[in-house]
């Protein structure tokens, strides 16, 4: 956790330094946190159930507008969804048998 925050404090002073572009990210994100309950209503238990999700798909749209203007960040974030994907593949296969039924 501690790798994390370091990670993410040198990111955040990075982004700082490019302006505008850090505010209409931290936009996107905050605007995309905060209209979600509207889509799907506001019942606690639902926001509960699906809240860790809709942050993680709005990180990475936030994220992916930041990729935009910088090819560094581009690349690692191929990577990463390309290493993400990979591990989805294989516990595909790791459920199935040899005659392409699931277990």
């Amino acid at each position: 956790m501690v790798a994390f925050i370091g990670l993410f404090r040198r990111d955040l002073r990075l982004a700082l330094r490019h302006g505008s572009d850090t505010g209409i990210v931290l936009g996107f994100f905050v605007l995309a946190i905060v209209l979600f309950p509207l889509g799907v209503g506001p019942e606690p238990a639902i926001l509960q159930r699906i809240g860790a999700g809709v942050v993680w798909v709005a990180a990475l749209l936030a994220a992916q507008i930041c990729a935009l203007s910088d090819p560094a960040l581009r690349e690692r974030l191929r990577a990463w969804r390309k290493a993400r994907a990979d591990e989805v593949v294989r516990a595909d296969e790791d459920q199935q048998d040899g005659r392409g039924q699931r277990k």
